[in-house]
C-alpha cells in the first residue's frame, strides 16, 4: 500500500475505521486522493500534515459532528486542492459555531464544498484560502438578517463562485429574499465579483 497515490474506504459499522486505530494503520506517503465514508466518531489521526504532505484531493463522509478543530487540521494540509466534507443522513444539518478559518490555513484549496453544514457565520482571516475559487456551506436566514453578520468573503481573494445553502429557522415570509439581497450584495461588492447561488433549504 506504500505505493497507493489513490484510497478509498467505504464502510456502514465503522469496524475498519477501528480495525485501522488498533493497527496504528498509516497512509501511504505517496497519497493523492483520499475518500472516506463511513461511522468515525472522530477524524482521523492519521489525516495530519505530517502524514499527508501530498494529498491534494479529501473526501469526507461521516454521520457525526463536525467540529472546528476538524477544519483546522484540515486547513494545515499543505497540498489539498479539492476538500468535500458532507454530514449523511436525510434531513441531517450540522451547526458549526465560531469557526475561524485563519491566516495561512488552506495554503494550496481550489474547491471548498461543506454539504449539510451549516456556518454560523464563519469568519475568514485575511490570508486565509488565498486560491479558493468555489465555496460552498449552509447559513441561517437569521443570520444573514443580523446587524453583525460579517461573511467576510471579501477576505478570500480568488473567489469566483459562491453557493450558499439558506436555512429557514423560523424566518418570516420576506425574510429569505432580504437574505439573497445581502448574500448578492456582498458578492457585488467583492473585488472578484463572484457568481452567487442561494437554495432555499427548510429544517425539519
Amino acid at each position: 500500500m506504500q505505493k497507493f497515490g489513490s484510497v478509498e474506504i467505504s464502510d456502514v459499522d465503522s469496524w475498519v475505521f477501528q480495525l485501522m486505530l488498533k493497527l496504528d494503520w498509516v497512509p501511504p506517503p505517496n497519497l493523492r486522493r483520499l475518500k472516506l465514508v463511513g461511522v468515525f466518531w472522530n477524524l482521523p489521526t492519521w489525516i495530519c500534515s505530517s502524514l499527508l504532505p501530498l494529498l491534494s484531493h479529501l473526501d469526507l463522509t461521516t454521520n457525526r459532528n463536525v467540529q472546528s478543530g476538524d477544519i483546522q487540521i484540515l486547513g494545515m494540509l499543505p497540498a489539498l486542492q479539492y476538500v468535500t466534507l458532507r454530514v449523511g443522513g436525510l434531513n441531517v444539518h450540522d451547526l458549526l459555531e465560531n469557526l475561524v478559518i485563519s491566516a495561512g490555513a488552506f495554503p494550496s484549496l481550489r474547491v471548498c464544498l461543506f454539504h449539510n453544514i451549516l456556518l454560523m457565520p464563519p469568519t475568514f482571516q485575511p490570508g486565509a484560502m488565498p486560491m479558493v475559487q468555489r465555496l460552498w456551506f449552509g447559513l441561517r436566514v437569521n443570520d444573514i438578517l443580523s446587524p453583525d453578520f460579517d461573511l467576510s468573503i471579501r477576505n478570500l481573494p480568488s473567489l469566483k463562485q459562491l453557493r450558499i445553502d439558506l436555512f429557514n429557522n423560523g424566518a418570516g415570509p420576506g425574510d429569505y429574499s432580504q437574505a439573497v439581497d445581502m448574500l448578492r450584495y456582498l458578492a457585488d461588492v467583492h473585488p472578484k465579483n463572484p457568481t452567487l447561488r442561494a437554495d432555499k433549504f427548510i429544517r425539519e
